[in-house]
């Protein structure tokens, strides 16, 4: 009986995910108003969302240049190193470090250049860097109450060049992670 129960719940849970993953895919819901505490952003997040929600792909940040690349459009949940061993591309922009903070570095490119949005579930800080400079926000968002999008910081990239992305200055050893472009106003 029990294994008969867990079986259509298990079924249950994959029917609705689906179907949310689904409606968000063509734009006939937004997921923000089904995640408690998502429903607070004033952008529509819901590709952040839907890809939030999907299954990660874990993987260690580096903790010097040979950072491991990430692709758009994809989660990752990314593992950290303490903070004291990662050498930076770039000084972080901000000086924040929590007790026991963890940072790391991927590297990862886009195809056209334009607005993208850059997700995490964490309160560390993110920078990117474009050889030897940092790229300035464009803008950000971030609601304490949305466990699945802790912040969504928007930067202008260029297409087709190796970027690299740091964090910083969290306590958490592991952050999820997702690179979408923003959309069009």
């Amino acid at each position: 009986m029990q294994s008969k129960l867990r079986q259509a719940m298990a079924v249950l849970m994959f029917v609705s995910t689906t179907a949310c993953a689904q409606d968000v895919a063509h734009g006939h819901a937004t997921p923000s108003a089904r995640i408690e505490g998502c429903d607070a952003f004033t952008w529509n997040v819901s590709r952040e969302l839907a890809l939030m929600t999907q299954p990660a792909t874990s993987i260690d940040a580096a903790r010097d240049g040979n950072a491991v690349a990430v692709k758009p459009d994809k989660h990752y949940l990314v593992h950290l190193a303490p903070q004291a061993s990662v050498k930076f591309a770039r000084a972080p922009a901000r000086s924040r470090t929590a007790e026991n903070a963890h940072a790391g570095l991927v590297r990862f490119r886009v195809a056209q250049a334009g607005v993208y949005r850059i997700t995490l579930t964490s309160k560390h800080w993110i920078d990117v860097v474009d050889g030897d400079h940092a790229i300035a926000t464009h803008d950000f968002q971030g609601r304490p109450g949305c466990d699945r999008l802790h912040k969504v910081v928007e930067f202008e990239l260029p297409e087709s060049r190796d970027l690299i992305l740091q964090v910083s200055g969290d306590g958490a050893n592991s952050v999820g992670l997702a690179i979408t472009p923003a959309p069009k106003a």
